[in-house]
């Protein structure tokens, strides 16, 4: 899981903004989904294999995400 660390603590940052910022918090999320290695492309696994259950709830609480911040 190359990255991963990396993105835990973009997510927690992206945590710690308040109400007045929510401009720079939803352009910051929204650009989170582009391009190669974005949040998009994060699949879970562990020991080797795939996390089906735990992608599909991911994968639903990033399309929630995303159309928060849209």
């Amino acid at each position: 899981m190359a990255g991963i660390q990396g993105w835990a603590e973009s997510l927690r940052r992206v945590g710690s903004y308040n109400e007045s910022e929510a401009s720079v918090l939803y352009n910051t999320v929204l650009g989170m989904y582009g391009g190669s290695g974005s949040l998009s492309d994060i699949v879970l696994y562990h020991n080797g294999e795939l996390l089906k259950e735990e992608n599909n709830k991911f994968d639903e609480l990033r399309s929630k995400l995303y159309l928060l911040c849209r």
